[in-house]
């Protein structure tokens, strides 16, 4: 080994420090773990807050919530074109399910339809009275309409527990109380109008608010001239058979 050999052999030595004992290096390799899991921990942390940041969100709302037991909120819908707004259940459902005796079609879908009017009815009666007017069965579309006074809680109630079935709400100026209340005063009217020599064969309300009063035709032109005027509401004068006793 020549002189310059001997140089290098030398700095390479010195450059190198010298091992220390087996217990300094297992407090080094230590020490070195801790330092890796601190940064591994703050890279982390620095990356959950740039990907909350990211998406424009606060870095806290990083951290998975758990739902609420109240399960998600239902917004009410704006009205299609036609004014009426339809479960999820609708979409598709355009004719009634195939169905026949003997050859002869038959409406399949009746009971089934009855019964779900009956399930909305009774809801809607005890928890939506000052709302609910009245429900239907369409069977030629195979879905349920429901006449209710324009009410988001009303249609979230729909949405949400009729969600699979096709059910339409439309908008119903009174609910079935109002309708009620004003049968009931034509029909308190009765002795009153039948002293005025006119005689009621029928009273009848529909979802408009409507009251529609059946009197014989030798009373229909006085009924249509008297009658009307006497109610804050609409009255329509039909012709019907004179009433007997």
């Amino acid at each position: 080994m020549n002189h310059n050999e001997r140089q290098l052999r030398q700095a390479l030595i010195n450059a190198v420090p010298p091992l220390r004992q087996p217990s300094d290096r297992v407090e080094a390799v230590g020490a070195r773990v801790r330092r890796y899991r601190q940064r591994m921990a703050v890279a982390t942390g620095a990356a959950v807050i740039g990907v909350a940041l990211a998406a424009g969100l606060p870095a806290r709302l990083a951290v998975p919530r758990h739902p609420t037991a109240a399960g998600p909120v239902v917004t009410s819908p704006s009205p299609a074109d036609d004014g009426v707004v339809r479960t999820a259940g609708c979409t598709g459902r355009t004719s009634p399910p195939a169905n026949s005796i003997a050859g002869t079609p038959q409406p399949a879908n009746q009971e089934f339809l009855s019964v779900l009017a009956g399930r909305i009815r009774t809801y809607a009666e005890a928890h939506f009275a000052d709302l609910f007017t009245d429900v239907g069965m369409r069977q030629e579309t195979n879905r349920i309409r429901v006449y209710r006074k324009p009410s988001a809680a009303f249609d979230n109630w729909i949405r949400h527990d009729f969600a699979t079935e096709c059910v339409e709400m439309v908008d119903a100026p009174y609910s079935a109380p109002e309708l009620q209340a004003f049968l009931g005063q034509v029909e308190a009217d009765r002795a009153y109008w039948k002293a005025h020599g006119i005689q009621f064969n029928r009273v009848s309300v529909d979802d408009s608010g409507t009251v529609t009063i059946g009197v014989e035709q030798a009373r229909l032109e006085q009924a249509r001239r008297e009658i009307p005027s006497h109610y804050n509401f609409p009255v329509v004068i039909d012709e019907a058979d004179p009433v007997i006793g």
